[in-house]
C-alpha cells in the first residue's frame, strides 16, 4: 500500500534526473551524503563510495558455539548421550527474517547432508528454507516453534533454536567459523546485502507496496522490494 503522503513533499531522485533511474523519489530532502542508495550507486566494485558510509554495529555472536557461512549456528547439548547439537539462525539472520509465522519440519529426512533442508520459516512474505551445514542425524525438533514460532526471532541462541541433530563425522565440525569470524563475516554480508537490494531497485519503477524507496534500513527492506523478491534475497544469505 503506498504511503499517500509521499508524493506531496518528495521530489525526483537525482538518479532520475539523471536518466539511470525509470522512477524515484527522495524522502532525505537531498542528503545524498547519507543516502545508502546514492552510495551503492556511485561503487565501483573496488573502491568505497565516497564518502564512505559509517560502520554498521557488530551482530551479537556468542563464543559458546559454531557457527556456518549460511548465517546458522550448532551448539553442543550438554550432557547428551546422542552426541546432540543444537541448530539455528543467528543474530544477522534472525533480525532480517523479522517475522516468523510458521516453522515446519514435515519433510525432513532422518538424515541430512550439508545443504539438505532440516525446516521451513514462513516469514510472512512467502518460505525461507533453513539448511544443515553438515552431515548429520536429525534427532527431533524444537516443540515449542510450534505454538510460539516467533521465538525463532526474538530468542535466536536459547528458545528458539530450530532442530536436535547427531553430526556424523565430527571433523565436519571443523570447518565452521568461530564467533569472531562469523561476526566479521555478518557485517560484510548486511553491506553486501543492502548493496544488492539497493542495484536490484535499478530495475523496478516502485517496490511492490507502490512506495518509492527511501533509507535502506533493515526494518524497510521488506516493503522496499516487497514479497516474494525479498525472500529471494533473504534465501542467498541465510542457507
Amino acid at each position: 500500500m503506498a504511503r499517500p503522503a509521499l508524493a506531496s513533499v518528495a521530489q525526483p531522485c537525482v538518479w532520475m534526473r539523471a536518466g539511470v533511474l525509470r522512477y524515484r523519489l527522495c524522502t532525505r530532502d537531498y542528503d545524498c551524503d547519507n543516502c545508502p542508495l546514492d552510495a551503492a550507486l556511485r561503487w565501483d566494485g573496488q573502491t568505497r563510495p565516497d564518502p564512505v558510509p559509517p560502520p554498521e554495529p557488530a551482530p551479537v555472536f556468542p563464543d559458546d558455539r559454531h557457527y556456518a557461512a549460511g548465517h546458522t549456528w550448532l551448539k553442543a547439548v550438554a550432557h547428551s548421550d546422542e552426541g546432540a547439537w543444537r541448530l539455528g539462525i543467528d543474530a544477522l539472520a534472525a533480525a532480517m527474517v523479522a517475522d516468523a509465522r510458521v516453522v515446519r519440519w514435515d519433510e525432513t529426512p532422518w538424515v541430512v547432508q550439508p545443504g539438505d533442508t532440516v525446516c521451513t520459516l514462513d516469514v510472512g512474505l512467502g518460505l525461507l528454507n533453513v539448511r544443515s551445514p553438515v552431515r548429520a542425524r536429525i534427532l527431533r525438533d524444537n516443540d515449542l516453534l510450534r505454538l510460539h514460532p516467533g521465538r525463532v526471532v526474538t530468542a535466536p541462541y536459547d528458545a528458539g533454536w530450530l532442530v536436535e541433530l547427531a553430526p556424523l563425522n565430527p571433523r565436519d565440525l571443523e570447518g565452521l567459523l568461530t564467533a569472531e569470524v562469523a561476526r566479521e563475516a555478518a557485517v560484510r554480508d548486511l553491506r553486501n546485502f543492502r548493496r544488492a537490494v539497493a542495484l536490484s531497485l535499478l530495475h523496478e519503477p516502485e517496490g511492490e507496496n507502490g512506495d518509492s524507496g527511501g533509507d535502506l534500513a533493515v526494518r524497510d527492506l521488506r516493503w522496499l522490494l516487497g514479497g516474494c523478491h525479498y525472500v529471494e534475497f533473504l534465501g542467498e544469505l541465510v542457507h
